[in-house]
């Protein structure tokens, strides 16, 4: 059974072509969200046709969103790094794509994947922390993701930190994702991927 997964990042829109949890196959562009979301759908469905061209059998797509996602409605609620707001992602692209199309916060789909077949596997309850062009954080209790009531639970990222803070793309000052995310990372003069990969070299030596 071989299903879709896409990874909606603020910086790179990523999908590979998946069976039983392995990758067969990927491919990545440029996120083009200035557009909008007519045109990041549009790219969607072209990066699902481009990566599908040699496979068939393709049951279902699963997209890993940023922000506020109600994976229910299949809408995109508030994505503040994307600029986009309350925006239908999975009924445009299945009618383009004609299969059942999912969606889910980014961080969610992380965690839940640790927690299946990763550093939380075994656990009943843990939380994962992503770092990217955000800061997302996922929440699993029992085995399940845990979103809330209103679909941001998860949202540690914005947290405040530092009251009167630096300034974030959520409208409010002080949130963990204006300090440590690669973004904000960049403004105060640092390498991400050196600081990333400094940590790895040193949870390596231990």
């Amino acid at each position: 059974m071989l299903t879709i997964g896409v990874d909606l990042g603020g910086t790179n829109l990523a999908a590979g072509i998946v069976d039983n949890g392995k990758i067969l196959h990927k491919m990545s562009v440029a996120t083009n969200f200035k557009e909008g979301a007519g045109a990041l759908i549009a790219d969607i469905a072209r990066l699902c046709n481009e990566l599908t061209a040699d496979f068939e059998n393709i049951v279902s797509i699963g997209i890993g969103c940023p922000g506020i996602v109600n994976p229910k409605e299949g809408i995109l609620v508030k994505a503040p790094n994307l600029g986009l707001f309350n925006i239908e992602i999975s009924q445009p692209l299945s009618r383009l794509l004609n299969l059942p199309v999912f969606i889910e916060n980014d961080a969610n789909c992380a965690a839940l994947g640790e927690h299946s077949r990763g550093a939380a596997k075994g656990a009943v309850s843990s939380i994962t922390v992503t770092l990217g062009t955000g800061v997302g954080g996922g929440i699993i209790i029992d085995g399940k993701i845990y979103s809330g009531p209103f679909f941001g639970a998860g949202e540690i990222g914005h947290h405040v930190i530092v009251v009167g803070g630096e300034a974030c793309n959520c409208g409010r000052r002080g949130c963990w994702e204006a300090y440590a995310s690669a973004n904000a990372l960049k403004k105060q003069g640092f390498s991400p991927r050196t600081i990333f990969k400094d940590a790895k070299t040193n949870e390596a030596a231990k």
